[in-house]
């Protein structure tokens, strides 16, 4: 469970998980991200404590009843729920409405 909570998760160096991924990737700092656009740090916190949490969830439920093993199918079950995320929030849904005037 220790990722639905990945602050307090240590990564490389000791810094938090979440932080040391982000920096990996994007060769950017958290902190600055944090800073400038905090909705956005929020939400890939979330996004990060959910895919923890499903994936905890699914490894139980699973167990190694299958022949791929629990490791391939928590990263399936992973990337679907990221994927099936990433498509409920897309902006492109909400851009073909048209805006109702209320005057």
């Amino acid at each position: 469970m220790a990722a639905a909570v990945p602050d307090l998760l240590p990564g490389p160096g000791g810094t938090p998980i979440l932080t040391a991924g982000y920096e990996g990737f994007s060769k950017g700092s958290w902190s600055e991200l944090a800073g400038s656009s905090p909705m956005t740090a929020k939400h890939i916190t979330v996004l990060s404590r959910m895919y923890g949490v499903y994936n905890a969830a699914f490894g139980l439920t699973i167990g190694s009843r299958t022949p791929l093993g629990r490791s391939s199918c928590l990263k399936s079950f992973g990337l679907v729920a990221i994927y099936g995320a990433l498509a409920i929030t897309a902006p492109f849904l909400a851009a073909g409405r048209p805006v109702r005037s209320t005057g």
